[in-house]
């Protein structure tokens, strides 16, 4: 029998093969029902479990991703917080999401932001912004109302 000895390991050595195990435990094929399950969640705990929202701010109950980018008219300072939060996954080691759905709430915010309020998040050059709003209305895991707000923000930021 093989003994680890575990003083030759770091923490942040084994969380990171944790955190690069978990993210390559993802398939495509299971994104569909992940960004599903993203887009009904609950808006207030996931923005509150990040330390997103800012004191004093309070999200409505039972509103949800969906809710706030394809249904409701959001604020932008609510579109805001979910940029931020998309960016938040993007960019940690965190694992719950992959990247490719976090990449995904990122532009829908954007987009969303751009549709209904004519306003930028984004310091993105146009061009990469456009890059990136037709990566993800390519994506075919996604709904057809998330890929609606993706391209008529495309089309509409070329019309401005």
């Amino acid at each position: 029998m093989t003994s680890h000895n575990t003083d030759d390991c770091s923490l942040d050595g084994l969380a990171e093969i944790l955190r690069r195990a978990l993210h390559s435990a993802w398939r495509e094929s299971d994104f569909p029902s992940l960004w599903n399950h993203q887009l009904n969640s609950p808006l207030s705990s996931e923005l509150e479990a990040h330390r997103i929202i800012p004191p004093g701010h309070a999200v409505a109950a039972g509103q949800t991703f969906q809710s706030a980018l394809l249904t409701d008219a959001a604020s932008l300072e609510l579109i805001g917080l979910v940029k931020q939060y998309a960016q938040a996954l993007r960019d940690g080691d965190n694992a719950a999401l992959p990247k490719e759905v976090a990449l995904m709430l990122y532009y829908l915010a954007l987009a969303t932001a751009w549709t209904r309020h004519r306003r930028r998040l984004s310091s993105l050059p146009l061009e990469k912004l456009m890059e990136g709003w037709t990566w993800a209305s390519s994506r075919i895991w996604i709904d057809s109302q998330t890929r609606t707000c993706l391209e008529n923000a495309a089309r509409s930021y070329h019309v401005e």
